[in-house]
């Protein structure tokens, strides 16, 4: 029997929070946060082992690459290769939630995909922009099952 623990500390969205979740992310640790769509599980898109670690999380079969958050315009250029059509996409689009499909520049890890986006929500921008690294950015919750919408008392006591 595979035993797992996660311990969830919920932090208030202030520049602490924003700080010691950039602690966690550094220290290889997988987070819960916010974006313009659901709740993201997030980690450093260069460590390997919090990549799988998300992964066994969502009970997701390895060969689903997760999509990732970047802060900026001019981070993502250091991370994927644009052509003109996504360069007019994104200047209409982003910040938002569109998610373009990028041919990568740098070493990430092999379970994150070609997915990109710059989120509309300041608070997965600014975790990425803290850590000077894109975060993963796929859905908190079971792969297959409903998207955590919304943080409530009843999820905390349910899980």
């Amino acid at each position: 029997m595979n035993l797992s623990i996660i311990i969830m500390l919920i932090l208030k969205p202030n520049k602490q929070s924003i700080r010691k979740a950039v602690e966690f992310l550094k220290e290889g640790k997988v987070i819960v946060y916010p974006t313009e769509t659901c709740y993201a599980l997030g980690c450093d898109v260069t460590n390997e082992k919090a990549c799988k670690r998300i992964l066994e999380i969502k009970k997701r079969s390895k060969k689903k690459k997760s999509p990732i958050i970047i802060a900026n315009l001019k981070m993502t250029k250091e991370y994927a290769y644009f052509n003109k059509d996504a360069l007019k996409l994104v200047k209409v689009f982003w910040p938002g939630p569109l998610t373009l499909l990028l041919k990568k520049k740098r070493k990430l890890s092999r379970f994150v995909g070609r997915g990109i986006r710059v989120s509309s929500n300041p608070i997965a921008r600014e975790l990425s922009k803290k850590l000077k690294k894109p975060i993963v950015a796929t859905s908190a919750n079971i792969s297959g099952r409903k998207k955590l919408l919304f943080y409530s008392r009843s999820f905390e006591a349910r899980n």
